[in-house]
């Protein structure tokens, strides 16, 4: 029930966002929208680490662990943010590492989390 708040609120802001924006370009063919949830989780990466739990679209139910960094974004916890992200592929990246280098183009919004358990 939480999650599907937070998607309904970063839905509004989102909606809101493009009402006020230039509607000739919204993404282009190298950039996504990821909603960050506010509270990291346990995963195993190489090794154990705690991983940031994304949606890439707001139908999305499940949270998925994101094992990348996304440069110029800062986590904050307990802050649950929709960004705007610049993506470029990367030939022959480190067996450890992701074939995807994730950019920071935009916060569009940021709230105070309201899914602490999830």
């Amino acid at each position: 029930m939480k999650s599907k708040i937070i998607s309904i609120i970063l839905g509004i802001g989102l909606m809101l966002h493009f009402s006020y924006a230039d509607t000739k370009v919204i993404l282009h063919e190298d950039e996504i929208f990821l909603i960050v949830k506010g509270q990291k989780a346990e995963c195993v990466g190489v090794a154990p680490m705690e991983c940031l739990q994304v949606k890439y679209s707001l139908d999305q139910v499940e949270w998925e662990n994101f094992y990348a960094g996304i440069e110029g974004f800062e986590f904050i916890e307990g802050e649950s943010a929709l960004l705007k992200v610049k993506t470029t592929q990367i030939k022959n990246p480190p067996a450890d590492m992701s074939n995807i280098h994730y950019e920071l183009l935009e916060k569009i919004v940021v709230m105070p989390s309201v899914d602490r358990a999830h």
